[in-house]
């Protein structure tokens, strides 16, 4: 049932995606001859508009087909003025980022759709709590529900994350923590468990309830906070210390744990939502070849610069892309297997 539900969100992401293609297309008057929410054969459809509708058989994906997409390299006075290449090269950069433009725009919505309604959330500050399920030896020493870890082994925590970073080089060994309980600075020894661990989770959190202008700013802040942590996220898949094959996950999982956040109500679902709809946004934006970011890139180049990039060397750009896409696929797709086989955690 995860997979369904994930599925549904999933496809949910994408129509918002085409959707924004779609819109873009309309307003710079290129006829967009088909619209399809999910790849592959057709199941149903229907013409509205001169726009074919269609939910096709799998829900992985879509299009937004215009009129003339094939025709880069097509002579101009060949070209029907509706058709995609029969626009300025500005139009097409406009339609091309409106595809992340609307996920960016979907995020934001969620976002604030969420800080409307009071919801528990886990505080990533250093305040912390014990989990029930096993043993703490946080805990144990003296620590309280509420206490806030200011440091370890004098080394400063500025976040919940920070913990289990520095515990971890004490395995098996007994640290020093300070804490900060009720504006008084206490000192606990403590012991960490084999596994780098001492036994302490993030404390839970109930939100306020915000009106809706303060609403719309929060999630369009928290919006461009996703965007910025998403994109230096990518950036750090080319730092020596985070692993490629580690870091991409594939469809199958992503679709999965969509769909499990349903099981926990609605707030983790839409925040859920609204990270997988900045990383079509970010994702997209790559100025990779199939992308729209290559499409974008090359629209500008020509409108600026006057220089098309057509025939042979597009082609080859195309082909150049694809082969990446594929190879990033296949580490997903391998990571989706390790993970569901119990390889990863």
């Amino acid at each position: 049932m995860n997979i369904v539900f994930g599925l549904l969100l999933l496809c949910a992401l994408v129509f918002v995606h085409e959707l924004g293609h779609f819109f873009a297309a309309r307003l710079c008057r290129v006829k967009v001859e088909s619209f399809s929410i999910g790849m592959g054969p057709i199941l149903l459809h229907k013409e509205i508009f001169g726009t074919d509708w269609r939910i096709s058989a799998i829900p992985l994906g879509g299009y937004c087909a215009m009129k003339g997409e094939q025709d880069a390299d097509a002579e101009f006075t060949k070209i029907d003025a509706d058709s995609f290449y029969g626009r300025g090269a500005i139009f097409r950069a406009i339609i091309g980022a409106a595809g992340p433009f609307a996920n960016a725009i979907f995020a934001a919505l969620m976002l604030s759709v969420l800080a409307l309604f009071p919801h528990p959330y886990y505080s990533a500050t250093a305040e912390i709590d014990f989990p029930t399920e096993i043993e703490s030896n946080a805990k144990k020493a003296g620590l309280c529900a509420g206490d806030k870890i200011v440091s370890i082994e004098n080394e400063d925590v500025l976040d919940f994350s920070d913990i289990s970073k520095i515990v971890q080089n004490y395995a098996g060994k007994t640290v020093k923590i300070q804490v900060e309980r009720n504006g008084e600075k206490l000192f606990f020894d403590v012991a960490v468990s084999d596994d780098g661990k001492i036994g302490v989770t993030n404390l839970k959190k109930m939100t306020d309830s915000l009106p809706v202008h303060r609403a719309i700013a929060k999630g369009t802040f928290d919006a461009g906070k996703m965007i910025f942590l998403y994109v230096d996220g990518i950036i750090s898949l080319f730092r020596t210390e985070t692993k490629l094959t580690e870091s991409i996950n594939g469809p199958a999982r992503i679709t999965s744990e969509l769909g499990a956040m349903t099981k926990y109500g609605f707030a983790p679902v839409l925040t859920f939502l609204s990270y997988i709809s900045v990383a079509l946004c970010v994702m997209n934006l790559l100025p990779l070849p199939v992308l729209d970011g290559w499409l974008i890139l090359v629209s500008l180049v020509e409108a600026i610069f006057r220089v098309k990039i057509r025939g042979k060397a597009r082609i080859i750009a195309q082909y150049a892309g694809i082969a990446l896409l594929v190879a990033l696929f296949l580490i997903a797709t391998a990571n989706d297997i390790l993970f569901f086989l119990g390889g990863k955690q």
